[in-house]
């Protein structure tokens, strides 16, 4: 009786995974692309990107969103100008990561 229930079980389960759409690049290139921001200066909010590619003009079209966390409505963005903490300087303020070229010589 085990030996028939498990039959049945990965028969069942092997034609519910034929059932499912083959994933091909062209699906791969219509999701987007999900990038975090960062939490805005209140810490109320998330910011991210919505990316999506365009093969035909060889670039990607950017959208930014807003989630508000307490009501969890999405609002589209233009700009992100006064909205996001700078992740680059110290908790304290003193200091600023910054980066710059290295020149590099050959061996």
């Amino acid at each position: 009786m085990k030996k028939a229930s498990l039959f049945f079980i990965i028969y069942v389960i092997s034609i519910h995974m034929q059932a499912q759409e083959k994933l091909t690049p062209e699906m791969l290139w219509q999701l987007g692309r999900v990038s975090a921001l960062g939490l805005t200066k209140d810490k109320k909010a998330v910011v991210y990107t919505v990316s999506t590619p365009d093969v035909a003009a060889n670039k990607s079209n950017k959208q930014t969103f807003l989630v508000d966390l307490t009501d969890k409505r999405v609002t589209k963005l233009e700009t992100t100008d006064g909205l996001l903490e700078d992740n680059r300087i110290s908790p304290d303020g003193k200091y600023k990561l910054t980066a710059k070229e290295v020149k590099l010589q050959p061996v």
